[in-house]
């Protein structure tokens, strides 16, 4: 690394200065005036970003084999920065800027896009199709996708070093993705899916520390993935599906604590799945299925507390659930089948109140069915085959609109009670005869003796109450019902977009838990319980005095 020492703005070096900018960790600098505290590491890029800066400590320019050296700033090519020889800083970057561009143009086939307006014309870079400068006319967007280029991404492109957002993404691009790449430092997206890219993801990538969405998906990238990536903290999307990369996959990656989206599958990775991806306190969606994944699941996943997709099917998984994966309460979608899971069903699962998708079929679970799991109230898509489960199916399973329970031969469980939900179910009976029920776009469900979560536009707590009804544009007509108030546990009503009549009825005032009210477009009159004042309402009427 180079260490400023203090005095004259002089600085020592252990090694000779790479073509590759990097940023480091720590960009704190003291003295903005040019001189930070003795010891602190350097981002020298940003203190000298163009030859005003540069010349301001150094008339003469700057020798390559300088940290402050970059061929961007090197208009006549002599290995001397922001010498007089070189113009201005603006003209010499944005003369580096077209280079680049006819580079690429050049490399792909241009002639050959679909979309080539004002390319290597007379005319500004910015007047060229798909380029975007920022204020100093430097190129800040580059925007070629969908736009036939063929061939090559040249290293060219590792030139346009204020750029921002670099989209090629389904092209015919081919050969490497280059490394110079990393000279991009200021990079926020980059997306070079639906491509044809070949080779290894170059350490370099690891350089983009300002990126935020990096999308290589459904290309032909193999070998590993660098542990540089780890370094790309402000990341939030990372897609690298439908490649063919291999081995394990770095723990580093558990650094990315901005990260929301991680997919990574159809690939051939091997290894375990590294404990550290519980450090992602913002992860969302964790795609690992249709890989080589072996060994015990992690624990640890049951720290992701934002996570709502988790993918891990069509592995080589062993060992047991993990029972802390009952702790993602804001799971929708849980896939583990296709692996060599064993041992029972964790019976913490149960809590996983927000489930739409199970899919455990197709390992080497056994053991009863915890009837814990007859209380997902939101489940739409159950897997279970292709395991050797005793017991009795939970009732309620029979209900669930895609599932396979006719393959396991188990009889069905005794029906649970219903008496609590009986007030819901008539206050919904009469919402649906009073509103057009029949007449409604969907009504799926309603009226038969399905449980009230399984009815369109309905959703249940555990115990079978109404938490929700959510009938958006729906085509519901006439007036609201006054049972509509006796939903003691309704905590969302949107009912927008449709044809509802008449006036509010004084009844809705008693939805003590009521959140979020949701009423617009509609031909609605009179006024809102003012007892709902500190809902979430969405609505033409006023509230009652």
């Amino acid at each position: 690394n180079f260490v400023y020492t203090g005095g004259g703005g002089s600085v020592s070096s252990t090694f000779t200065w790479p073509r590759i900018v990097s940023r480091w960790e720590d960009n704190t600098v003291a003295d903005r005036g040019g001189a930070p505290a003795p010891g602190t590491p350097v981002d020298y890029v940003r203190m000298y970003p163009n030859c005003d800066a540069v010349r301001a400590h150094y008339p003469g320019g700057v020798r390559i084999g300088s940290p402050i050296y970059r061929p961007a700033l090197d208009s006549d090519g002599d290995g001397i920065a922001c010498e007089p020889a070189d113009t201005g800083s603006t003209s010499a970057s944005a003369a580096t800027d077209r280079a680049a561009l006819i580079a690429i143009y050049d490399a792909t086939s241009g002639e050959n896009w679909k979309n080539s307006t004002n390319w290597l014309s007379d005319k500004p870079i910015g007047e060229w199709y798909g380029v975007t400068l920022d204020d100093s006319g430097r190129v800040d967007r580059l925007h070629l996708g969908k736009n036939q280029l063929d061939g090559e991404i040249p290293s060219d492109v590792g030139d346009l070093t204020n750029l921002s957002f670099l989209f090629l993404f389904d092209n015919n691009l081919r050969g490497p993705i280059p490394a110079e790449l990393g000279n991009l430092i200021d990079l926020a997206s980059l997306e070079l899916s639906g491509n044809h890219l070949n080779g290894p993801l170059p350490a370099e990538l690891g350089n983009l520390v300002s990126l935020t969405n990096a999308n290589f998906q459904n290309n032909m990238l193999n070998g590993t993935i660098p542990k540089e990536m780890g370094n790309l903290v402000d990341l939030r999307v990372l897609d690298l599906s439908l490649n063919q990369l291999t081995g394990d996959v770095p723990p580093k990656l558990g650094n990315l604590r901005n990260l929301e989206t991680l997919s990574l599958w159809r690939n051939r990775l091997s290894g375990r799945i590294p404990a550290a991806f519980g450090n992602l306190p913002k992860l969302n969606h964790l795609d690992l299925s249709s890989n080589r994944f072996s060994g015990d699941m992690p624990s640890e996943l049951g720290k992701l507390a934002s996570l709502e997709r988790l993918y891990l099917s069509s592995n080589q998984l062993t060992g047991a659930i993990p029972s802390e994966l009952g702790s993602l309460v804001n799971l929708r979608d849980m896939d583990l089948g296709n692996n060599e899971l064993m041992g029972a069903i964790p019976t913490e699962l149960g809590n996983l109140t927000s489930l739409t998708t199970l899919g455990l079929g197709n390992n080497e679970l056994m053991g009863a069915i915890p009837t814990e799991l007859g209380s997902l109230p939101n489940l739409r898509r159950l897997y279970l085959s292709g395991n050797q489960l005793t017991g009795c199916i939970p009732t309620v399973w029979r209900y669930v609109a895609v599932n396979d329970v006719a393959s396991l031969g188990l009889p069905f469980c005794d029906p649970a009670p219903t008496t609590l939900p009986s007030a819901d179910r008539n206050s919904l009976i009469a919402f649906y005869n009073a509103t057009g029920g029949p007449n409604w776009i969907n009504n799926s469900n309603w009226l038969n003796d399905t449980p009230l979560g399984y009815w369109y536009g309905v959703t249940a707590d555990r115990n079978g109450r109404v938490t929700e009804l959510i009938l958006q544009s729906n085509h519901l007509m006439g007036a609201l019902p006054p049972q509509l108030g006796n939903l003691a546990n309704l905590e969302l009503l949107w009912l927008d977009n449709n044809r509802l009549i008449g006036a509010i009825p004084a009844e809705l005032g008693n939805l003590a838990n009521l959140k979020s009210l949701q009423l617009y477009g509609n031909q609605l009159t009179g006024c809102i319980p003012a007892s709902l004042r500190n809902v979430s309402y969405h609505g033409e009427l006023p509230f009652c005095e």
